[in-house]
């Protein structure tokens, strides 16, 4: 049944990641930045640290549907690994820190923005 959670869930993070970096890819304004992938990983993080503060550890299945399965195929870290690198040869150094930066930062700011977020609001 865990498996299965999983599997379900990567699914279904896998179709969301698709859709929303391709709505974002057509807003695209001529200048490469792969802000669709930064936007993914942001949202995810968000997004991680509001359920691991809010689905009790009681509810396994449930984290591992979420958690495991719908965020860490929704994230990615291959890809924006991917990217830097794209930027990098690019020889846009600007962006190329810029990207890291906004990346890591932004996604543990924004983790750990939804993982105390619900107390604050509670």
């Amino acid at each position: 049944m865990k498996i299965c959670m999983i599997v379900l869930g990567a699914f279904v993070g896998g179709i969301f990641r698709f859709l929303l970096s391709t709505l974002i890819g057509k807003m695209n304004t001529g200048h490469y930045f792969p802000i669709s992938i930064l936007v993914v990983n942001l949202i995810g993080s968000f997004i991680l640290g509001f359920v691991l503060k809010m689905i009790p550890s009681e509810q396994s299945l449930l984290l591992l549907f979420m958690a495991t399965g719908l965020l860490g195929s929704f994230t990615t870290f291959s890809t924006f690994s991917m990217e830097a690198i794209s930027l990098l040869e690019r020889r846009d150094y600007r962006n190329f820190f810029l990207y890291i930066t906004i990346t890591v930062c932004g996604s543990v700011f924004l983790f750990i923005l939804g993982f105390y977020l619900p107390k604050i609001l509670l």
